[in-house]
This record gives C-alpha cells, sequence and structure tokens, in this order.
C-alpha cells in the first residue's frame, strides 16, 4: 500500500483558504484609525492604565473562521502524524486510527 500525505496537504490548503479569506477583512479594521490610547497614572501607587477607546465591533463570525482555520491546521498534523507512522512501520493508516482512543481521534 502507497501511503500518501494528500490529506494533510488538503487540509493545509483549507486552512489557507479560510486564512486568505479572512486575512483582507482583518487587515482592513487594523487600517482604521478610528479608536484613540489614554493612559491615567497613580504615581503614589506606581500604576498605570491604558484604555482603548472607539474601536469598532468585529464581526462576529472571525471567531468561527478562526477557528475553523485553526481546526483544518490541527487536523492537517494529525494527518501527517497517523501517514508517518504508516510509512514507518509499513500499517494501514485506519489500523493506526483505531489504536487511537476516540476522544483523540481527527
Amino acid at each position: 500500500m502507497t501511503v500518501t500525505l494528500d490529506d494533510a496537504r488538503n487540509k493545509v490548503r483549507w486552512a489557507k483558504h479560510h486564512l486568505d479569506q479572512l486575512r483582507p477583512q482583518i487587515e482592513a479594521f487594523e487600517k482604521r484609525e478610528s479608536h484613540t490610547i489614554s493612559c491615567h497614572i497613580d504615581a503614589d501607587a506606581g500604576v498605570y492604565r491604558f484604555f482603548v477607546h472607539g474601536l469598532d465591533p468585529i464581526d462576529p463570525d472571525w471567531g468561527l473562521q478562526i477557528g475553523d482555520c485553526l481546526n483544518n491546521a490541527r487536523g492537517a498534523l494529525d494527518y501527517l502524524m497517523v501517514r508517518l507512522v504508516a510509512r514507518v512501520t509499513g500499517k494501514d493508516p485506519m489500523d493506526i486510527y483505531d489504536a487511537v482512543p476516540i476522544a483523540e481521534k481527527p
């Protein structure tokens, strides 16, 4: 049996797809200069407090998209490790998956 790394490559490709979709939105958000920063100093206590004002709300879907990106990147590492073990040991990748406890399966 020939063991390929295609599954891992596909997961990396999909993670990159999510990141490529999200990056322009984040860059546009970072370029907005609608916020100000103020600092309150309590010299007696030696405390500096910084406050950010006027930030625009972020898109609530960003967290989901970042989660998808990270999940696919993690999945790529899982696939890579299983395929590398299969290649070195000559085992079928599915036999390796069967040996992993269910909570740890990708």
